[in-house]
This record gives C-alpha cells, sequence and structure tokens, in this order.
C-alpha cells in the first residue's frame, strides 16, 4: 500500500467537507453524543488527539472509523485502521 497514488481529483473528495448531516458524530456509547463532529479529515484527526478514549474504543471496534473513511473515498487509510482494529 505505501507508495499507492491517489489523483487529484480523488484527493480533494478525500479532503473535503461532508454535509453536516454525514458527519462523523463522537460518542461514548450508545445514544451518549461527545458534543464533538468532524465534517473533514483534518477534523476528525484533531478531535482525536483530546477525545476521550472510551469513544474511541466505542467506535474502533464498530468499524465506524473504518466505514466513515471509505465513505470519505480513503480507503487505504480505512485499511489501515482495520489493522489497529484487529490488534490485540
Amino acid at each position: 500500500m505505501v507508495g499507492t497514488k491517489i489523483g487529484k481529483v480523488e484527493a480533494t473528495k478525500i479532503l473535503s467537507d461532508v454535509k453536516p448531516e454525514n458527519a462523523f458524530l463522537f460518542s461514548l456509547g450508545e445514544g451518549a453524543f461527545t458534543g464533538k463532529s468532524a465534517l473533514n479529515l483534518s477534523q476528525l484527526c484533531e478531535i482525536l488527539k483530546d477525545v476521550d478514549l472510551k469513544s474511541i474504543d466505542f467506535h474502533l471496534h464498530r468499524k465506524d472509523f473504518e466505514n466513515w473513511l471509505k465513505y470519505l473515498g480513503d480507503n487505504i487509510l480505512a485499511l489501515q485502521m482495520a489493522k489497529i482494529r484487529r490488534m490485540p
């Protein structure tokens, strides 16, 4: 996967904002929204720096990160997230 190139159009889609209804909503569990949401990959990365680890664990095991990254069009990063999820 290293060295895989993507085109300008694909990169633009991956890095662009999604509509608010498609934002990544951080939760601690079912119905426990943290109040944090990401409209793009950059925001997701910033929130991950200080969001409660319970939220990361919750979303990681449900494959939420992988699915949202695929929605953005970043299948490579989604696969890397899947590797993290499967780590012991």
